[in-house]
């Protein structure tokens, strides 16, 4: 029994309403030909240009949907994507977390002590200055 052949077109259908999955896709086609499989998916895309950028845009597409749940999230106040959003948006703003160990000085320490998280200077007040 011959493999099926796929169409570029088809494969790519399947791979667009899987958002750039792989075996997602593979699953579409099989249900519609009787047989796919990852890896096969994947040779389509490596071979068809057409293929890597459905693939490419179909990513994009998901994360402007994740990004736009994750701003939903930052407006209702949800602190927890607030602290994400900062970590990894806000970094050219001087939201970094830095992993490591430090002594109270804020100095590298090869003992644990704490997680520093620096926040960037925004015109407050330094308490200890009043």
């Amino acid at each position: 029994m011959n493999k099926p052949r796929f169409a570029v077109a088809d494969v790519e259908a399947a791979l667009v309403k899987a958002s750039g999955l792989i075996t997602p896709a593979a699953d579409i086609l099989a249900k519609a030909y009787g047989s796919c499989t990852p890896a096969t998916v994947r040779n389509y895309v490596k071979r068809h240009k057409r293929l890597q950028e459905a693939v490419r845009e179909t990513v994009e597409h998901a994360l402007d949907l994740a990004e736009h749940k994750l701003l939903g999230a930052v407006t209702k106040g949800n602190m927890t994507a607030v602290i994400f959003y900062l970590k990894t948006k806000g970094r050219d703003r001087g939201y970094v977390q830095r992993w490591g160990y430090v002594d109270k000085d804020n100095q590298p320490s090869d003992a644990p002590r704490c997680v520093v998280v620096e926040l960037p200077y925004n015109g407050r007040d330094d308490p200890e200055d009043e």
